[in-house]
């Protein structure tokens, strides 16, 4: 995208207070959600521990943590900024 002259940038407004707390409300619900997965997947996890479980169900559990945990860490990959460390996101350009 080129860059305009700085006499045409147009002056960025400021959010009214309603767009500010929904965008809060988001904020807040995706640190929720994020919360609610990790916690579920520590549950799953600590189950892979329980010796009354069969192997089958301790291996299930196993999977289905490890994979919520993944899409934990791809929902933050998404949320965050690109860092130096990871490996680059495709980009539509």
């Amino acid at each position: 995208m080129p860059q305009l002259p700085p006499d045409e940038v147009p002056v960025r407004r400021r959010m009214r207070w309603h767009w500010r707390l929904l965008t809060l409300k988001i904020y807040i619900l995706s640190v929720f959600l994020l919360a609610c997965m990790l916690g579920g997947s520590a549950m799953l996890f600590l189950n892979v521990l329980n010796d009354t479980l069969e192997p089958a169900q301790r291996l299930g559990s196993f999977l289905a943590g490890a994979l919520i945990l993944l899409l934990c860490f791809h929902i933050l990959r998404m949320a965050l900024p690109p860092m130096p460390w990871l490996p680059r996101r495709r980009s539509l350009e």
